[in-house]
């Protein structure tokens, strides 16, 4: 339900996205009713071309709607929504929560499937592949957004991020520290 939330809020907050996500819109399942009437809607305004989100959805499904998803703590929070238009941020956002979808929709299908077998006596093979779904579910969970910085250590002790350190000698080079006179 939440990842719902967050992948239809940051298309909502970055429009230019759409196209790109129409394929993962249409193969997403939405617990909720309103999300699955959002997801349409999208849908449709993708075929008639990217236009003003916020304003077709407030005039199909009023302005309460757009206030109930973007009120949400979570949702909220999410890079794309506290950044609307940045398509990078959304692009990753929305790829890494569609991604984790569906990791933990072949984890569901795979244990009803082991359950179903359980019937039969459990082999090597329903147990290998329930453990290569648990960690592929995992994996996906783990965030692609980490920190991927090289530090070095100060002389305090800190770690100090390589590229910004650069920009900081940069930066002191720059300035000059001599009084001028007036």
């Amino acid at each position: 339900h939440m990842r719902e939330a967050v992948i239809l809020a940051s298309i909502v907050a970055t429009p230019s996205v759409l196209d790109e996500f129409e394929a993962g819109l249409e193969d997403l399942v939405c617990d909720h009713q309103d999300h699955a009437f959002l997801r349409d809607l999208l849908l449709r305004q993708a075929q008639r071309g990217v236009g003003d989100l916020q304003s077709v959805i407030e005039d199909a499904m009023g302005p309460e709607a757009l206030d109930f998803l973007l009120g949400n703590p979570h949702v909220r929070l999410a890079p794309p929504v506290r950044r609307p238009g940045d398509v990078e941020v959304a692009r990753l956002t929305i790829s890494e929560e569609l991604r984790k979808l569906s990791a933990v929709e072949g984890l569901t299908a795979e244990i009803a499937e082991a359950e179903e077998s359980l019937n039969d006596l459990p082999d090597e093979a329903t147990t290998w592949r329930l453990s290569q779904a648990a960690q592929e579910r995992d994996l996906a969970i783990r965030s692609l957004q980490e920190d991927s910085a090289e530090y070095e250590v100060g002389d305090n002790g800190a770690p100090i991020d390589k590229d910004e350190r650069a920009a900081l000698d940069a930066l002191m080079e720059k300035i000059s520290f001599t009084k001028r006179k007036s």
